[in-house]
């Protein structure tokens, strides 16, 4: 049998959330799933399921839902009939997420394998990250620069991974704190950083464990792709951040991860698929894109004031060492780059 747990959302607009659990879970080889009716929405249907995977809120879901339903590549009659009330019924519970934790807890030993699992290639990862083209000579110097000046300041690293721009920021006189969602991530972090800093596991789809203003500047470096609503993580910035407090972050640039999904609507917000190769193995790894104007009215609506927007130019010395990668990073959009103000 697959390991693959599949939910299957067709089920879940009938009865509700509250009793999500007790429905609808398939394996994936499981013949009466893998039937010709099915089989037509197969792809719509695990895009749902593994929205709910990374926190996606339930109104976000159902609209997933529901602009699948009326797609041109589905025909309604071998779907159930959603409609606008399906709607309702979500988002009267939009503040229910059910994140990998929880579905680790539902189902108990049974082993789950969703997209963007660091902690099974963390040790890899963190290697990679630590001297290749677009983290070391591209991503980490320039959100550094975009930072500026923190001795002093109580700085929040949301998706703090290994703990190298934790580190860089500590050899620059901050007092930080160091969130991510991986174990694996935070054990390598924890290495690294010797008890400079304290370090926790944090969900970013969910409320974070700290005080209103508890932090001067927030750095989010190339977390917020992962994420399939911005809406409660901006949030979560904004309250942790005094009037005046900054925050940065790096994340997709939308031209440059459209450009290689293939799709026709740049302007939707959408998810897709990519595999590495790390440490020997194959990682699926799924991303958001969202268009430009998605993200400067998230971060309107969550009360951020844009200060700076960045599409910098790689260190020069990827130039030599890295002579194809700095020619793509100085020619073609890789990340964007944003200081934003809380107002």
């Amino acid at each position: 049998m697959s390991e693959h747990i599949k939910i299957d959302i067709r089920a879940l607009p009938k009865i509700g959330w509250d009793h999500w659990d007790s429905i609808g879970i398939r394996q994936l080889d499981d013949p009466a799933w893998r039937s010709n009716a099915a089989d037509e929405y197969d792809t719509y249907l695990l895009q749902a399921a593994n929205m709910i995977l990374q926190g996606a809120t339930c109104e976000t879901v159902a609209a997933y839902v529901y602009g699948a339903r009326t797609s041109k590549r589905g025909r309604s009659s071998r779907f159930p009939a959603y409609g606008r009330s399906d709607l309702g019924l979500f988002a009267g519970r939009s503040s229910k997420l059910l994140t990998h934790r929880r579905l680790r807890t539902v189902f108990g030993k049974g082993k789950i394998l969703a997209e963007n699992d660091y902690d099974a290639f963390a040790a890899a990862y963190d290697a990679d990250n630590e001297v290749n083209a677009w983290n070391a000579y591209y991503e980490r110097p320039a959100i550094l620069a975009l930072v500026g000046n923190v001795a002093g300041l109580s700085v929040l690293d949301a998706g703090c991974g290994g703990g190298a721009h934790s580190a860089a920021l500590i050899e620059r006189g901050a007092v930080v704190t160091g969130i991510d969602a991986s174990a694996g991530m935070l054990e390598i972090a924890q290495r690294r950083l010797e008890g400079r800093a304290r370090l926790l596991t944090a969900d970013l789809n969910e409320a974070l464990p700290f005080a209103d203003r508890a932090f001067d500047l927030i750095l989010a470096s190339l977390v917020m792709h992962y994420l399939p609503d911005w809406s409660k993580p901006l949030s979560e910035f904004n309250r942790l951040l005094p009037e005046g407090g900054r925050l940065v972050f790096s994340t997709h640039h939308p031209f440059m991860d459209h450009a290689s999904t293939g799709r026709d609507n740049y302007f939707e917000t959408y998810s897709f698929d990519e595999t590495w190769q790390r440490g020997g193995k194959d990682i699926a790894m799924r991303f958001w894109h969202r268009p430009l104007h998605a993200m400067f009215d998230a971060l309107k609506s969550a009360g951020f004031q844009i200060d700076i927007v960045s599409e910098p130019q790689p260190d020069p010395r990827a130039r030599t060492l890295f002579p194809q990668a700095y020619q793509s990073l100085t020619t073609k959009p890789r990340f964007l780059f944003f200081s934003a103000v809380k107002a």
